[in-house]
């Protein structure tokens, strides 16, 4: 069994799954794979 952080076996899973099933969504907040961070004004309404 390979090791993995708590975050790449995460990834992993929703990976496997969005394979699988084209209708898998995922909502939640920093879900969107955007790795910028203080986003503001329009952005921010954007990445939301």
């Amino acid at each position: 069994m390979a090791e993995l952080t708590y975050l790449e076996a995460i990834q992993q899973g929703i990976d496997e799954e969005m394979a699988k099933d084209e209708n898998v969504l995922i909502f939640g907040e920093d879900v969107g794979g955007d790795k910028r961070r203080g986003l503001w004004r329009h952005e921010r309404l954007w990445a939301a």
